[in-house]
């Protein structure tokens, strides 16, 4: 602590700039704190090693010796500053002490009067211009230079009427003056109302003699607007420090949100500069928070400071790792960019898309490199992108022209539909179950159709379908399989994501894993009939249970394998 002491005072030493006093008495009483304790400490120590207290010397260190020597040191010269002040105070005093003099004589001579209010004014603008008299003797001087002033100018005998008629306009200037004073009770702005009472005591005191029956009345006026105007100041400033007090506290409010996004540091460029966006605004909130006070406000804002230039290091720090990495960046993308001009001349249009729209995803993923070389290589990248997408686009015209022709088409099939529904009756079981298979099977086989033709003509067919389940020459096993079938195209049709389908694969499978438990369950309580002579009713009746169990699985594992037939069928990739 004494080194720090020390430092602190020789750096004030080799200081060009003039010192505070009020720094130098708060390291003196710091040292002489620190100074009482280790003197405590060592006396105590020399009784403990059995000494008596009162033999007891404290013996000086070099740094004792130093900072006393510097501390005298500046006792001297702050001595010398205080003594120059009263010096200079002295020859004010004097100089102010020779005007009262002069304009106290000035009334006795026997000068013209123009001459004397000359002389006077000057001797005013030299009393005014002159520097601070000693505090003891300011109210003094200003009562002995009031009085004087006030002598010769109702002392001073110029021409009655014109006399009176400067007195009228003197005492017109006062009130006038008053009456500013008056209005400055109702200004809010105190800055302005301290400057401007300053100005017109000035004016006040510079407007010559009144009328000696109004002066009283003048003076106690001045005196009752003056002192409340005194009282508005004092009261302002008794809310100013309470208001100064809040703004301090806003401010280390500010300072703690500051502090604590240094804690918990962005782990992405995007996130730095969402964070540098609250930073800057906790700055701005700073600024406007208000004006505190000198010591406090300082300090608090050393703090503020100090946490914002942390994070903006931390983050230049951050930006400089991230730009050793442009590099590696730039060749992902370059190697995206390659691969795009490789495929944009691709006619699998399926395959590619994917491909491409990956390699967007993959482009957007990456951090951006600087704005320029950004920019040109995603304009590279997106004529690649564009060059097969619009080729896509001019294929998917074609297309919609075959898929006119496909739903052509699929309403012949449905046509021959209609036909076998209106002369179905006129054929045998055998002959309509065959044509009805084989429209089924050439409606399987069409061309596939948009989403909405699709469900559409489907839903049509199978309308006319239904209605000959009941003629076909079908036992009830190939008729339940036909119908689930058809069953299983409506909820194809109905949902061209898929999920229809994938919940009634789920359901199916539900279903087996549930006669699959039954039959298990089945299976090991006939383990209790193993040594039976003869076959019981219940061992009977669940042998049949088992028999019609693994009947009903085999019937769902079928309708499971067309569930995936269709789910298969759907979403895998075709063969380029």
């Amino acid at each position: 602590m004494k080194k720090e002491i020390l430092g602190k005072l020789e750096a004030m030493d080799g200081s060009t700039e003039p010192n505070s006093p009020s720094t130098v008495r708060a390291l003196e009483r710091e040292y002489h704190e620190l100074h009482k304790k280790e003197t405590e400490v060592a006396k105590r120590n020399f009784v403990e090693d059995g000494g008596r207290a009162s033999e007891f010397v404290y013996h000086p260190t070099h740094e004792d010796i130093q900072i006393n020597t510097l501390l005298g040191k500046f006792k001297k010269i702050q001595t010398l500053e205080k003594d120059k002040v009263i010096a200079e105070q002295i020859r004010n005093l004097n100089v102010k002490t020779g005007i009262i003099k002069d304009i106290a004589d000035l009334s006795k001579l026997d000068v013209n009067v123009s001459g004397a209010i000359k002389k006077i004014h000057s001797l005013q603008m030299l009393f005014k211009s002159t520097g601070n008299v000693p505090t003891d003797k300011q109210k003094e001087v200003m009562a002995d230079y009031n009085r004087v002033v006030e002598a010769f100018y109702f002392g001073l005998k110029l021409y009655n009427d014109s006399q009176l008629v400067d007195r009228k306009k003197n005492y017109d200037a006062k009130r006038e003056t008053l009456e500013k004073l008056r209005r400055l009770i109702d200004q809010e702005k105190i800055k302005e109302v301290e400057q401007s009472m300053r100005a017109l005591r000035i004016e006040w005191e510079e407007i010559g003699p009144v009328p000696q029956e109004s002066w009283i009345i003048l003076k106690d006026e001045f005196k009752v607007i003056w002192d409340q105007l005194t009282e508005k100041i004092k009261g302002f400033y008794g809310l100013q420090r309470d208001f100064l007090k809040g703004n301090l506290e806003a401010k280390r409010n500010l300072t703690e949100k500051t502090k604590i996004m240094l804690a918990s540091l962005p782990a992405t460029e995007k996130d730095w500069e969402m964070a540098t966006e609250k930073i800057i605004a906790l700055q701005n909130e700073y600024k406007m928070a208000g004006r505190t006070e000198n010591g406090p406000g300082d300090l608090i804002w050393k703090e503020f400071r100090a946490a914002c230039d942390s994070f903006f290091e931390k983050k230049k720090e951050y930006f400089e790792v991230l730009r050793s990495r442009m590099k590696e960046i730039r060749a992902k993308k370059e190697a995206l960019l390659l691969q795009a001009d490789q495929i944009k001349g691709s006619e699998d249009w399926q395959k590619s898309t994917e491909v491409l729209m990956d390699l967007q995803t993959q482009w957007k993923k990456l951090p951006k490199l600087m704005m320029r070389e950004e920019q040109k290589l995603f304009e590279k990248f997106r004529a690649a992108c564009n060059h097969f997408f619009d080729a896509k686009k001019g294929m998917k015209i074609k297309g919609e022209e075959a898929l006119a022709d496909n739903v052509k088409f699929a309403e012949e099939i449905i046509e021959k539909m209609v036909l076998l529904s209106e002369s179905g009756k006129e054929k045998d079981g055998n002959e309509l179950s065959a044509a009805l298979y084989e429209i089924l099977s050439l409606w399987k086989a069409k061309p596939k159709l948009t989403g909405g033709d699709e469900r559409t003509l489907s839903e049509k067919l199978y309308v006319y379908a239904e209605k000959l389940f009941d003629a076909v020459a079908w036992d009830e096993q190939e008729r339940k399989v036909w119908r689930y079938k058809i069953k299983l195209g409506k909820m194809e049709n109905s949902d061209p994501s898929g999920e229809v389908l994938r919940k009634e694969l789920d359901y199916v499978k539900k279903q087996i894993s549930n006669l699959q438990h039954e039959l298990n369950t089945l299976e090991n309580n006939m383990g209790f009939f193993k040594f039976a002579k003869t076959k019981s009713a219940m061992q009977v009746e669940m042998e049949s249970k088992i028999e019609s169990g693994k009947s009903q699985v085999g019937e769902w594992k079928k309708k499971q394998d067309f569930v995936k037939g269709l789910l298969n069928a759907k979403f895998q990739p075709k063969e380029s």
